[in-house]
């Protein structure tokens, strides 16, 4: 599975402004984002942009000190409230892990620049556990 794109639109970034930050023509980005291998000076240049290259490459989060894991808790117990309460079988349970992560960049995000979290954005991407 490639998680350039997932991390290209996680980071609010067109590819367009990531071609131009990066220097490579539009066909190569888009067969990067297809799952063809980055070279390791363009991975360079897309950790320069905020790319967070151990999600690229892994699909896991590569996590700093100021990582909260009380909030991370909070994320895993807003998703199993979900799935507890859909009382449906998950059509991607390998997707939890994610997906929960996601739900905590949503919450990190909203703590550090004091805003309200909005729940139905919440729930769309827990949604995605049940898309078939």
């Amino acid at each position: 599975m490639n998680f350039l794109k997932d991390e290209r639109t996680y980071l609010r970034l067109s590819q367009k402004e990531v071609i131009e930050g990066i220097g490579v023509n539009k066909g190569t980005f888009i067969r990067w984002e297809a799952g063809h291998a980055i070279p390791s000076d363009k991975l360079a240049l897309l950790s320069e942009l905020g790319f967070d290259l151990q999600f690229v490459i892994t699909g896991k989060r590569s996590f700093s000190a100021d990582f909260d894991f009380d909030l991370q808790e909070k994320a895993i117990e807003i998703v199993a409230k979900y799935i507890h309460r859909s009382g449906r079988k998950l059509a991607h349970p390998e997707m939890v892990y994610p997906v929960t992560m996601e739900i905590y960049q949503i919450l990190k995000q909203a703590q550090d620049e004091s805003l309200e979290v909005d729940p139905v954005e919440l729930g769309a991407k827990v949604i995605q556990l049940f898309a078939a």
